[in-house]
């Protein structure tokens, strides 16, 4: 049977696989979207769709990918994220994906385990043609297999370093250092030492444009590349500095996210920093109790979203100088969203011209 494109978008049917794989073998596309099945796995059959170019395993239950999935040779795009279920069970990818050498997309979540042993590691670096490596959980594969990743990497995402040689192993990366990286997202344990001269490498990435880091940094001024649009930093300890010299000098940045990543009770952006900014998010900062934008002070700012800082008395000072769209208050003690809706309040005043007010 003729059929080149497959697309199930239910969660209300348990889905029986094994039929579309014996079925439509000429398929090139199947999308698999929030579909549930009787046994939370695909079946063998799949291997025979050897023409497949997509598979998407998006907000599914499936928990078990069959070894035949690694004849499918060319499969450019496998995306096994947001895996769903009423128990909590890690995916299971089996070591096959060295098979894939057509691979150029693979999208991961850090709870997917693939399945490798001493007499079968772990082969990314046969994946000549990848281009994006997202969420892939660390482990002893860096130490042998980072020099080796594919100079064509775009996006790259590792998560749960833990340990100094494997955080080192990605900055000895060529890949990471090349000049075609734009999109690099690493998070190492809590305890993890580093070499900082290693994290001066990344100042070299020019052309990267989105980065987050998840995990503590002592010092950031050194490190950050220059062109970048997107940051986001989490469990780091930012400094007044870091925020005036490394971060406060990013000029094209557009979007923001500082999550548990400044200890200090005032956080002060200071005149004319981050002229581009669009969207700006500050989340579980457990001591702010105060935010200043200064004159000039994001301009261009559309959204602000305030999560979780629970001694913030008040908003931010200057905010009532700058054309606010999008003002986002979470998780936040109830007296602070009272006196957002009061009437007359100083607070009250400072909103009355943003059209869109989110309380939750």
């Amino acid at each position: 049977m003729l059929m080149q494109n497959y697309s199930f978008e239910s969660e209300l049917v348990r889905v029986e696989l094994k039929p579309v794989c014996e079925n439509f073998k000429l398929l090139r596309v199947l999308n698999l979207w929030g579909i549930r099945t009787h046994d939370q796995s695909l079946p063998a059959q799949l291997g025979d769709l050897i023409h497949l170019r997509y598979l998407g395993l998006v907000a599914t239950d499936i928990k078990l990918l069959p070894r035949s999935i690694g004849n499918l040779c060319n499969l450019l795009t496998l995306d096994y994220r947001r895996i769903v279920g009423p128990d909590y069970v890690a995916g299971r990818l089996p070591n096959v994906l060295g098979k894939m050498q057509s691979l150029e997309h693979l999208y991961l979540e850090s709870y997917i385990h693939i399945v490798t042993s001493a007499k079968e590691p772990l082969k990314l670096d046969a994946l000549k043609k990848l281009k994006t490596l997202k969420n892939i959980a660390a482990g002893d594969w860096m130490i042998q297999q980072m020099g080796g990743l594919s100079s064509s990497l775009r996006k790259l995402g590792i998560t749960g370093i833990s340990n100094q040689q494997q955080l080192k192993a990605v900055f000895q990366c060529p890949s990471i250092l090349n000049t075609s990286l734009l999109n690099l997202q690493l998070s190492w344990d809590k305890g993890v030492n580093y070499d900082i001269q290693d994290l001066r490498l990344l100042r070299s990435c020019e052309k990267l444009k989105k980065l987050v880091l998840s995990g503590k940094i002592e010092k950031l001024a050194p490190i950050v590349p220059p062109n970048l649009l997107d940051l986001s930093l989490k469990h780091n300890s930012l400094t007044v500095g870091d925020m005036k010299e490394a971060i406060g000098k990013l000029d094209s940045l557009k979007y923001l996210s500082l999550q548990d990543a400044y200890d200090g009770k005032c956080l002060t952006f200071g005149e004319g920093v981050f002229p581009e900014l669009e969207c700006l998010a500050l989340s579980d900062m457990p001591f702010l109790e105060e935010i200043i934008i200064e004159n000039d002070a994001m301009p261009h700012l559309k959204k602000l979203e305030i999560d979780c800082c629970r001694h913030l008395k008040k908003l931010p000072e200057g905010l009532e100088h700058i054309e606010l769209q999008h003002l986002s208050i979470i998780h936040m003690p109830k007296r602070f969203g009272d006196e957002l809706k009061q009437e007359g309040s100083e607070c009250y005043k400072t909103i009355q011209h943003i059209p869109l007010l989110e309380i939750i």
